[in-house]
């Protein structure tokens, strides 16, 4: 007598036949052999923007800035932070703020300076106390879910990242330096393993070879599922051409009540699960014509450099870019 037994774990599927009295066991398989990093001749910008964090974790960046550095000819960091390593609003989880929240953020700057070494550019400012809890939204409106932290101080929290964002990016234009591809990340990201990473810079490559279609129009989310914050990646990690980045952060400046008229629009704040206020990126995105996309996945990046290992020419397809606002 036999039982059959199927395993799933996302779209495979493995079907054992198991004698009674056996027991069977499953292997996975082996892990594909590594790709070869693809080299471009040309730079390649980070911009870091917010807080350092309270326990000044700047492992998986270092990660980040030698992944970049194998691949790239150069590779340049652009820092905005505060001047304390925590900020002085909500965490959205209403978690209790970290004590060393409030600490200077000096030491681990030299620190980061210590860690990245040449290429690096820091600016460091002073953040503005968060607005008395009962000021009104940007239409003059009392924010209409009161949990959770949600409210005048988480607002401003998000308005703050934006200005950091737009510190980095500035960082960079100053330098006058000229850049294939930028990639938005904060200082203490922790959000990829290191074959996702790794993964991750060699579709960066790709795009900065010119395999990514529709680029040039394009934010490039992280995460090769692109499913957190409706198409953008956890802590609003994705790349681009400079000039990209620059316009759709532009939006977020310069018409700041619009964006976030149509982000109530799109998303109403009926619960505290639908606030994210980072999805605002996405309608500056749309107001200004570039499409969120997430092509980033193991597989077709693998695809893609051995087609490029055996002389191909095709492009990568930049899909999965329907979030209409």
């Amino acid at each position: 007598m036999h039982t059959l037994l199927t395993i799933s774990g996302g779209e495979k599927f493995v079907t054992l036949r198991i004698r009674r009295g056996e027991v069977a066991t499953l292997s996975p398989p082996p892990p594909p052999p590594p790709w070869r990093a693809l080299k471009v001749e040309a730079a390649a910008a980070v911009q870091l923007s917010g807080h350092l964090g309270p326990y000044c974790a700047l492992e998986a960046l270092e990660k980040q800035v030698n992944a970049c550095r194998r691949r790239f000819a150069s590779c340049d960091v652009y820092v905005h932070t505060w001047s304390t390593l925590g900020p002085r609003t909500p965490h959205w989880s209403t978690a209790a703020r970290n004590i060393r929240n409030n600490e200077s953020s000096a030491s681990c700057v030299r620190e980061l300076r210590t860690r990245i070494g040449p290429g690096l550019s820091v600016r460091v400012e002073t953040q503005e106390p968060p607005p008395p809890k009962h000021t009104l939204d940007p239409l003059g409106q009392r924010y209409s879910v009161e949990r959770q932290g949600w409210g005048a101080a988480r607002y401003f929290g998000w308005q703050q990242l934006v200005v950091s964002m737009l510190g980095a990016a500035a960082l960079q234009k100053e330098s006058g330096s000229s850049y294939a591809v930028a990639i938005r990340l904060r200082p203490d990201t922790e959000m990829l393993r290191d074959a996702e990473l790794d993964t991750l810079w060699q579709c960066i490559a790709l795009a900065a070879l010119g395999r990514l279609r529709g680029f040039a129009r394009s934010l490039v989310n992280c995460h090769p599922d692109g499913h957190f914050q409706d198409g953008l990646a956890v802590d609003q990690c994705f790349f681009g051409l400079p000039a990209t980045i620059d316009s759709v952060l532009g939006q977020l400046r310069a018409n700041a009540t619009e964006v976030y008229r149509r982000w109530q629009v799109r998303w109403p704040i009926e619960s505290v699960q639908t606030i994210g206020p980072e999805r605002q990126l996405i309608v500056a995105a749309a107001m200004e014509h570039v499409h969120i996309v997430h092509p980033c996945h193991a597989d077709r990046v693998r695809g893609f450099t051995d087609s490029i290992d055996h002389g191909g020419t095709s492009t990568v397809l930049s899909d999965r870019s329907a979030f209409k606002v």
